[in-house]
């Protein structure tokens, strides 16, 4: 199959742990290097480390130590929205969330006429209402663009000078301090301290100063000469959402990237290992939800925009029908669930139950190659990958290497 085949259109590679999954993932990018493209593996657990030539970046986690030689990035928290800060803050909807709103809109709007500040603050007690509106409808359209600057930690303060009577003298003016909206705020501003405080989210909220923009290093990898660029998100917690926010965030980001051209001429395979975790979801409460749609929408319209995707999954039955529709190219190697299999029947339109009753019995590196480019399923022995990936990267020496172990 040549390269456009499989990389031209999206590709899902498919199997239940054990299977080969891993293998074939690293194999693909593999060939990617090999035919001097551009592939950017989302790496959730960590265990494609010893991939050779890519640039390898850690988005969670620090330094141990100032011999720690591993790149550790940032994903700057202007690059979330405001849906994903509620999912990961969960304000009431009463008063918490339009206080957080109008406190996020006064610190971008500080970033863009600091001349309105007051002690690095956006001050409204008792403040003529005029100018701060005039303000902010001349700043609208930069306030609400996507990656809009602010400083995250005056947030929780920047809260409380929310919490004011909406009028006061002659209405011109805005009241005095409002203490039921500053009592209804003490939980959420807690939830923000906390999050900025977070050492788990420090990347985020925080970055040292060695961690450079994750947007920057991958602006330069697409300049550069080199074909893979890896992003380890294994220290980035599960704490609030925060590790799927970021991943459909940065998702989101390349798909913007894309609708303006930058893949035009040098096309992006964006490979997402543990697709399921990221694929028809919502994080957040019943009030705040986020929908973790960047990389269903990178597999419906990514392609024309030359972004395509490589989708590994151990749970097919969890990927949206309508993203399994748009691949050109399935990897199917051993599935046990029936419902996995059901997914893969009706998605090929070549696989029949009689082909998927030999699916759980495929052994390690085996697949059946489905799509535009076989004219009929195709079984095949996948090639072991240059470097095997592996979860623990000390793993060569420990007890779980030995050759054999004595059972009594």
């Amino acid at each position: 199959m040549s390269a456009v085949t499989v990389f031209g259109r999206h590709c899902a590679v498919l199997g239940s742990t054990g299977g080969g999954k891993s293998w074939t993932t690293a194999r693909l990018v593999e060939e990617i290097s090999r035919l001097n493209g551009k592939a950017l593996l989302v790496d959730p657990t960590g265990e494609y480390h010893a991939l050779d030539g890519a640039v390898h970046v850690h988005l969670g986690g620090r330094r141990t130590s100032e011999r720690d030689a591993r790149q550790f990035v940032s994903f700057p928290h202007r690059h979330l929205s405001e849906l994903d800060l509620f999912a990961l803050w969960q304000p009431s909807s009463g008063v918490q969330a339009p206080k957080l709103r109008d406190a996020l809109q006064s610190l971008k709007l500080l970033e863009l006429e600091p001349a309105l500040a007051e002690d690095g603050y956006l001050i409204k007690t008792q403040k003529e209402k005029k100018p701060i509106n005039q303000a902010l409808m001349r700043n609208d359209a930069k306030i609400r663009s996507a990656g809009a600057k602010y400083d995250v930690k005056k947030l929780s303060a920047q809260i409380w000078h929310e919490c004011v009577s909406p009028s006061g003298k002659n209405y011109r003016f805005w009241g005095g301090p409002h203490d039921s909206s500053i009592n209804s705020c003490v939980s959420l501003c807690m939830r923000v301290d906390n999050s900025i405080n977070s050492e788990h989210l420090s990347p985020i909220f925080s970055p040292e100063d060695y961690m450079a923009d994750i947007t920057e290093i991958i602006a330069h990898f697409l300049n550069g000469d080199k074909s893979i660029l890896r992003i380890s998100m294994q220290y980035m917690p599960f704490e609030h959402s925060a590790r799927e926010l970021v991943i459909n965030a940065l998702g989101r980001y390349l798909l913007s990237q894309a609708r303006e051209g930058t893949f035009h001429e040098n096309p992006l395979v964006v490979v997402l290992d543990e697709a399921h975790q990221f694929l028809n979801k919502t994080v957040g409460d019943e009030v705040n939800k986020v929908q973790l749609d960047a990389f269903g929408l990178i597999a419906k319209e990514g392609r024309k925009y030359g972004l395509t995707s490589v989708l590994a999954t151990q749970r097919p039955r969890d990927v949206p029908e309508d993203v399994l529709s748009q691949v050109g190219t399935l990897i199917v190697h051993r599935l046990i669930n029936e419902r996995d299999q059901s997914v893969v029947i009706n998605a090929s339109g070549a696989i029949d139950g009689a082909m998927a009753s030999f699916l759980p019995n495929l052994g390690e590196g085996e697949a059946i190659i489905v799509g535009s480019g076989a004219v009929m399923p195709l079984p095949v022995q996948m090639y072991a990958p240059t470097k095997r990936p592996s979860i623990q990267q000390g793993e060569a020496g420990s007890w779980m290497r030995e050759p054999r172990a004595k059972v009594y």
